[in-house]
């Protein structure tokens, strides 16, 4: 009340024309005057609640969007998933044959991958047949890179297996939180928060599958490999028998006749 007083008193000052009697030199009271202040006054009266209006919608939108502002508090602990270790393939190398198989298959350069293949692989035609000390020596290096593809799946396997139970719980935590009615967990930042934890946990899965679909394809790729040496093994052996059949009937015909004919009694 005292500052509306004030104010009128202040416009008064300032909006009251002095008018002087014609007789002496004091202040005489002018209606006109006196009106306009009132209005003049009204007037800023109503143009400052207006002013307090509009203070307190931008004051209530900048509350609200502060509140829309707030993220899930604890990300890290909430959705965030251990990722599997990727482990490179490793093998015994007992007899020499195996490195370049493990080097190609773990740096994905053609030349390498395509000379451990060479050192693995047998070749068609070949006329040393099967049980040679180099058929045998490819045999055994194939069995390494065998338990070495085994070891390093079971591992892949065992950490996938190791971290299920902990993207469980964060895959359950973000179901929670997507259906949860609490207004903390459903601000605009804290949506965008869930969905893009959604995307790590699937792009975390994703390459969890890659590499269990990696580890697989090792042990296909020897697998593969055993199957083609038994049948490479088999032809070749047919190959030369072939080639070398008319030495062997050769040395048949050369036997004596008393070895080849059972003695009757």
């Amino acid at each position: 009340m005292k500052r509306k007083i004030a104010l009128i008193s202040l416009l008064l000052a300032f909006s009251v024309s002095p008018v002087f009697a014609q007789f002496g030199s004091g202040i005489v009271y002018d209606p006109t005057n006196y009106h306009n202040a009132v209005l003049r006054y009204l007037q800023l009266q109503k143009q400052l609640q207006q002013l307090q209006q509009s203070y307190n919608v931008h004051m209530q939108q900048f509350m609200f969007i502060q509140s829309q502002a707030r993220q899930l508090q604890n990300m890290v602990a909430r959705y965030r998933a251990i990722p599997t270790l990727w482990t490179n393939l490793s093998a015994a190398n007992t007899l020499g044959n195996t490195s370049r198989w493990v080097n190609g298959i773990n740096s994905g350069t053609y030349s390498i991958a395509q000379q451990g293949y060479g050192q693995i692989n047998r070749s068609l035609s070949d006329p040393t047949g099967v049980n040679t000390y180099d058929g045998l020596k490819r045999s055994y290096g194939l069995e390494e890179l065998s338990d070495g593809s085994t070891v390093n799946s079971m591992a892949t396997i065992g950490e996938m297996r190791n971290h299920a139970q902990q993207l469980e719980t964060h895959i359950k935590q973000l179901e929670d939180d997507s259906l949860s009615s609490d207004s903390d967990l459903n601000t605009q930042v804290a949506v965008l928060n869930k969905i893009n934890a959604a995307s790590m946990l699937l792009v975390r899965t994703m390459q969890d599958t890659n590499k269990l679909l990696a580890s697989l394809l090792e042990q296909q790729l020897v697998t593969t490999e055993r199957n083609r040496t038994t049948g490479v093994g088999t032809i070749n052996t047919e190959l030369y028998r072939q080639q070398h059949f008319s030495d062997t009937m050769s040395f048949t015909g050369s036997i004596p006749t008393q070895l080849q004919t059972p003695t009757g009694r």
